[in-house]
This record gives structure tokens, C-alpha cells and sequence, in this order.
């Protein structure tokens, strides 16, 4: 199963711990040779930028991460604990993410 930027993940080495949730910040895709040799897995490695490091940037491959399913709240809550140099290097994705939960919002009222 392959991510998208923007989707929110958890990484499954402690994945029921807080601090283990993320958002894919980009998909890098894996060379040729690599693909050709290991056909099986997924052809990207995931860019991921996770609440136990502040924000900071870790590489994970498809089968380290899992998509979650959270709330407008619970994703600004992720992406409130990142440092703030992440808005400064990923105002589209905070903007498209904000974005798209505007009409969560307004079904709350």
C-alpha cells in the first residue's frame, strides 16, 4: 500500500505510544536497480515527519508506517507539536491540510 503526502501515519515499531504519530512530507522514489532487485515491496521510501522528533524529518519504508484515521483536531494536534521550522518549510501541506478540514469544522457547530 502506498501513502500520499499529507496523509497522516503512525510508525509500528511503537505504534500505540503518541509520540510514534506523523505526516508523509514526501515520497521519494527508490532507484532502479533496488526495484528491479526487490519487485515485491513498494517502489518509495516516505519522508515523514513525526511528533517524537519534534517535526524532524525520518525516512520510513511502506511496511514501517500505517495510515490512521484522525480528527481535524487530532491532526492540528500532531502538527502543533512539530518545532517551527516545519511551517516555514511546509506551508502548502499545513494550508491544504487546514483546508480540507474546514467543513469537519463547521459540521460541529
Amino acid at each position: 500500500m502506498g501513502y500520499n503526502v499529507g496523509d497522516f501515519v503512525s510508525v509500528l515499531e511503537t505504534r500505540w505510544d503518541d509520540a510514534t504519530l506523523g505526516v508523509v512530507v514526501k515520497k521519494q522514489k527508490k532507484s532502479f536497480e533496488y526495484c528491479r532487485t526487490y519487485w515485491f515491496c513498494d517502489n518509495y521510501d516516505y519522508v515523514v515527519s513525526t511528533v517524537l522528533h519534534n517535526g524532524e524529518y525520518v525516512f520510513y519504508e511502506c511496511s514501517e508506517i500505517e495510515l490512521c484515521e484522525l480528527s481535524f483536531v487530532e491532526k492540528l494536534s500532531v502538527l502543533g507539536s512539530f518545532n517551527t521550522d516545519w511551517y516555514v518549510y511546509n506551508k502548502l501541506l499545513f494550508v491544504e491540510i487546514l483546508v480540507l478540514g474546514i467543513p469537519t469544522v463547521h459540521r460541529l457547530k
